[in-house]
């Protein structure tokens, strides 16, 4: 054993699994020490107590979008997406590092399975956001298609466009043939424009 890993210790109380006492001459105690190994518990320990908070914020996120909360859920559908990513991160470095230490985590199998769980939820959020910004975006075509028709209809000669228009130059201005006739025929539309 080298000079530099003897630490003169006066009196040892138990020991931990990364240090081994050797006793030499008759009263002195040396304690040898791996500090790689005892820099791994440290990590596992930090580890472990970010495992922790990061449980409790994603628990606390998951029970915000089960509740009726999920209206404002899509405004912050990036802030949880980063929770579960920070969340998934930390639980593969506390498992890499219970695989290197043979150290057991109380922790670990609880916070996988609320990030299973968080997943499955994240992805019924993710779904609805999409189908509120088609939603929006349906509506936005559905204006533009009404200004437009508008506009042509206030024009000199409407007749002539209405001889003229094509798919392609409705579908350019956010419609197609049936949201023209819905404008034209049916609905409320029929009479606003």
């Amino acid at each position: 054993v080298s000079p530099s890993y003897l630490i003169h210790a006066i009196i040892l109380r138990g020991s931990s699994p990364c240090t081994s006492h050797i006793q030499y001459q008759k009263q002195h105690y040396f304690l040898y020490a791996d500090y790689n190994q005892m820099r791994e518990y440290q990590e596992f320990d930090v580890a472990e107590n970010a495992c922790k908070v990061i449980k409790g914020e994603l628990a606390n996120t998951l029970h915000k979008l089960r509740t009726n909360q999920l209206d404002s859920a899509s405004s912050r559908f990036g802030h949880y997406h980063q929770i579960i990513v920070r969340a998934r991160k930390k639980c593969f470095n506390l498992h890499r590092l219970m695989l290197l230490t043979g150290k057991p985590s109380g922790i670990h199998g609880g916070l996988s399975t609320l990030l299973a769980e968080s997943r499955q939820v994240f992805a019924e959020l993710e779904q609805r956001a999409d189908t509120v910004k088609k939603r929006k975006e349906k509506k936005d075509d559905t204006k533009r298609l009404k200004a437009y028709i508008a506009s042509v209809l206030e024009s000199n000669d409407p007749l002539v466009w209405m001889r003229a228009v094509t798919q392609a130059q409705l579908y350019r201005e956010g419609g197609d043939v049936n949201r023209l006739y819905q404008l034209f025929f049916e609905g409320k539309g029929k009479y606003v424009l």
